[in-house]
């Protein structure tokens, strides 16, 4: 996957033993702690993407993430599942500025990892702060359609309220 994109092999880290899996491990799990330690000392949340999209976007996905984030000017860091076409990006605003374009930014992704066959949320699910983009994959109809079917299944709403489907979408509010 990585010379099959272009990617320069010289700058990439492969864990040939055992000893070297273990300081990758290591490093890998260290980057959420790290950024965790950011969102404490800036004091807003982070931002973060979750999209994956087919090996033929993943080029056009990647590049599109550089670019914006160079425009955007916000701290962020990028790590995942390269192997899966898979990245989590994370933005790590400062201030109220910051965090509205980095609520623009995420947006951004999601529309072109849909356009680009993808999913909004690979991995970690859509949650209470994915509500928006799950309608950018379905659309509203499509929405609406299942949160019918999951009222139908629990008319009470009780099962995960809130996550995938906000509590108006539901007739709760």
């Amino acid at each position: 996957m990585i010379s099959k994109h272009n990617a320069s092999l010289d700058n990439t880290w492969v864990a040939m033993t055992e000893r070297e899996a273990d300081k990758f491990n290591q490093f890998r799990y260290s980057i959420p702690e790290s950024v965790n330690e950011i969102v404490r000392s800036n004091g807003f949340r982070k931002l973060s993407a979750d999209i994956a999209v087919p090996e033929s976007g993943f080029s056009a996905m990647m590049n599109f993430y550089t670019d914006t984030l160079k425009a955007g000017s916000v701290e962020h860091v990028i790590f995942g599942h390269i192997g899966e076409c898979h990245l989590h990006v994370n933005l790590l605003p400062r201030n109220e500025k910051e965090l509205k374009i980095s609520e623009e930014i995420c947006l951004a992704f999601v529309k072109k990892g849909v356009l680009l066959g993808g999913t909004v949320s690979a991995e970690h699910g859509i949650g209470k702060t994915r509500h928006k983009y799950l309608e950018e994959m379905y659309g509203r109809r499509g929405i609406l359609e299942m949160a019918r079917i999951k009222k139908a299944i629990d008319p009470n709403c009780i099962l995960g309220l809130d996550n995938i489907f906000p509590k108006e979408i539901l007739g709760l509010v």
